[in-house]
């Protein structure tokens, strides 16, 4: 009995939570073209502000979308309800953080990646991952963002939208440019609106968003299979103490088994490897003896897939 009591409780402290986050949610009245999505400064003149360069981030930026400058539109601001942009990206990667160029708002915020409907016009279908809520700045217009609970794996070339969830009254990650396709919805959370409460699409050119993502390194390892073996008829004469010699003269053949666990592609040179005995100075059809007989060396050439003996 105690047991179900425990669970009880908890399940009340997330209910709890997630009304508490939902809650901090504010709607911005003011001149709008987009149902509220962005509302207009009030007093504002219609102007692209650019801040100082702010520091490059420690790790390169993987994807996103105008980016490259810290310009924004200071005379617009987030209304409140859910944003969805379209997005689609140039490379396979797996995004760990999404981040958009906001600020000077208090409450809660979150950001999601979101599947494609494929309708026409397409709007967002699922949530594939999210930050979950967490506090936004309230003095300084900068790059503001989380880690995705869950690090996302996108596809080259397919639609995806890029969700934020204000608190609305911060500042509109915007600028001026070629504005994308994008939806809102004054209901739902960052994991899930209902399709029906989708408005839009729209798309603006001085309302180009601004966000951009960080992704997990390609992964650099490869299970190779190496299959060789000597083209040439076996010696007449047996190995010295019945040792066999480990490499023989003649054509090797070496075929190689290469899985790629990254959702890119990879590119991979071969080299040949070339063994010859120390005290023969390359000589020729001179196959290599046991490691007891002598100190192998070894050196590296040219890209191939023909290993032989000794080296030309």
């Amino acid at each position: 009995m105690k047991a179900k009591y425990t669970v009880g409780c908890l399940l009340i402290f997330v209910s709890l939570h997630a009304w508490q986050l939902a809650a901090q949610q504010t709607t911005i009245q003011g001149p709008s073209r987009n149902k509220g999505i962005t509302v207009e400064r009030q007093g504002a003149k219609p102007a692209q502000r650019r801040l100082p360069a702010i520091a490059v981030p420690p790790k390169p930026v993987c994807e996103g979308a105008n980016y490259s400058t810290d310009d924004y539109n200071d005379s617009w601001l987030m209304g409140g309800p859910i944003v969805a942009i379209a997005w689609t990206p140039a490379a396979s990667v797996t995004v760990s953080r999404i981040e958009v160029f906001t600020g000077e708002g208090s409450g809660n915020i979150a950001l999601a990646i979101w599947s494609d409907d494929g309708g026409g016009p397409s709007k967002p279908l699922a949530n594939l991952g999210d930050t979950g809520y967490f506090p936004l700045p309230t003095t300084t217009v900068s790059w503001q963002g989380a880690n995705l609970l869950t690090p996302v794996t996108v596809a080259a070339g397919t639609k995806y939208w890029v969700v934020f969830d204000p608190v609305g009254g911060e500042q509109a990650p915007i600028q001026n440019g070629v504005g994308q396709q994008y939806w809102g919805s004054s209901s739902g959370t960052i994991t899930s609106v209902p399709p029906a409460d989708w408005f839009g699409p729209f798309s603006f050119s001085d309302h180009a968003w601004k966000f951009r993502m960080y992704c997990l390194p390609a992964k650099d390892v490869y299970a190779v299979k190496f299959l060789c073996g000597s083209l040439l008829p076996k010696a007449t004469t047996p190995p010295p103490n019945g040792v066999e010699w480990p490499v023989k003269p003649g054509n090797y053949l070496t075929a190689i088994n290469v899985h790629n666990p990254n959702p890119a592609n990879v590119a991979f040179k071969k080299k040949a490897v070339l063994l010859y005995r120390s005290d023969k100075n390359f000589e020729p059809e001179q196959p290599m003896p046991p490691a007891s007989s002598s100190t192998p060396r070894s050196r590296t050439t040219g890209t191939g897939n023909r290993l032989r003996g000794h080296p030309k």
